[in-house]
């Protein structure tokens, strides 16, 4: 199932009777990693005009003909194989699944059937951790979810996994542009990621960081937060 939880649900709070069990206790982050995700199902990134019953952009194609989408080649491989037959498509558009049936058309140019949308099954960057628990293997990272580039909206996530990485640039922010770290991804896995939301990702490391910023230091209530020098 697709994960989606905003960090105090994840972190075991996130209402009046289990806030008790809220950490009170963070570790600052900063370390740079590497995220990698993929999609539950393939995510449709631009489509064009074939009326009301087709495909729209921030479409999820969950299966084609009862068959689960794993990645993008298999619905490539199932238009062409439908050799212009309709597809039976199960979708989730809006938080709803609905079924749509199309027919691929073919494209005397590429010389192919095509379906006339564009999709993505992956993502893949490089962001900064936000905090960790008192024990160093659980994190928050980012401050905001990862969005897919064309579309603007959150990428529903099946699974992701966190690498170490080489910084090779940073890109100071300016105001109005966000800054930018550059680098190469380690080899090695170095954690999983457990959920992707508005509030950023969350998930597991396979150890304690070697090397990790003062701390741990006590969580704020809301209401001790108060504005101040920046």
């Amino acid at each position: 199932p697709v994960i989606t939880l905003q960090w105090p649900q994840f972190f075991g709070a996130g209402n009046e009777k289990s806030r008790d069990s809220a950490p009170r206790v963070l570790i600052p982050g900063g370390q740079a990693i590497g995220v990698a995700i993929r999609t539950q199902g393939v995510l449709v990134v631009g489509a064009g005009d074939n009326g009301r019953d087709s495909l729209r952009e921030g479409d999820m194609i969950l299966s084609v003909n009862g068959v689960p989408l794993l990645e993008s080649a298999m619905l490539t491989e199932a238009v062409n194989a439908a050799q212009g037959q309709p597809l039976s498509l199960r979708i989730s558009r809006g938080g709803q699944e609905n079924d749509l049936l199309l027919t691929p058309r073919y494209d005397e140019s590429s010389r192919a059937w095509r379906l006339g949308v564009w999709v993505r099954d992956s993502g893949a960057g490089i962001g900064t951790v936000t905090f960790l628990t008192s024990d160093g293997t659980t994190f928050a990272g980012l401050g905001h979810g990862i969005c897919d580039t064309d579309t603007g909206k959150l990428i529903p996530m099946k699974r992701g996994s966190i690498t170490g990485v080489t910084v090779s640039q940073i890109v100071r922010g300016q105001p109005g542009t966000p800054g930018e770290i550059k680098g190469y991804f380690g080899a090695e896995k170095i954690g999983a990621l457990i959920g992707n939301s508005h509030c950023g990702v969350f998930g597991m490391l396979t150890e304690k960081p070697a090397s990790i910023p003062e701390g741990p230091f006590p969580v704020a209530k809301p209401e001790e937060v108060r504005a101040g020098d920046a």
